[in-house]
Order: structure tokens, then C-alpha cells, then sequence
């Protein structure tokens, strides 16, 4: 629901209002209330390591005493294109560890 333009006696905030959680217990529905007084339907997921965070997420800090978390941030794409797979430092290092390939010859 965008602003119609109406007085609001409450200041704009973005924040989200958590949810149940979802079965298994490792995300939970929520509704995200954004600046313009919109309602967003949303799911929280825990960050883990190892595991790339989605562009568009946003970063929330839960409000003290209170079960609301506040939007700190919205994560964007950092770069397009695939995934690097390795550097050249990489291949460096991986040589230093476990030494150079070997060269093929002809038989």
C-alpha cells in the first residue's frame, strides 16, 4: 500500500516485522515496511558462512526491546559476470604447496 498522500502521524521508517517460522525452523515469513509505507511480503534467512549472499537482501539490526529489525542496508551487485575461479596468486600458491605440473612430452 504506497502513500496516498495522507498525513501520517508516524515518522517513514523501513523496517521488518517478523513472521512465524517456516518449517525446519531456519527461516520465518515476514513483512517488510518500507518508506513509503508499503508492505512488502518477505523471508528471513540467517547468514551462514560460505554460503553468497543474495543481491537485493537487505542487512537488518533488531530494534532493543522490541520484535521489529530495522533495514541497515541493501546488499547490490558487486560485479557482473561469473564467479572468479582462481588468480594467479592462487595458482602460485597452489604450485608452492604441491609443486609444478608436469610437462607432457611426446612418446
Amino acid at each position: 500500500m504506497p502513500d496516498d498522500g495522507k498525513k501520517h502521524d508516524h515518522p517513514s521508517e523501513d523496517f521488518i516485522i517478523p513472521g512465524p517460522e517456516m518449517e525446519g525452523g531456519k527461516a520465518r515469513f515476514a513483512l517488510h515496511h518500507t518508506a513509503d509505507h508499503g508492505l512488502e511480503p518477505a523471508i528471513m534467512y540467517p547468514m551462514r558462512d560460505g554460503v553468497p549472499i543474495p543481491d537485493g537482501a537487505v542487512i537488518v539490526r533488531r530494534r532493543d526491546g522490541e520484535n521489529l529489525y530495522d533495514v541497515v542496508d541493501t546488499v547490490k551487485a558487486t560485479r557482473g559476470g561469473p564467479a572468479m575461479a582462481n588468480s594467479r596468486a592462487y595458482c602460485d600458491g597452489h604450485d608452492r604447496i604441491f609443486g609444478k605440473r608436469a610437462e607432457v612430452g611426446e612418446a
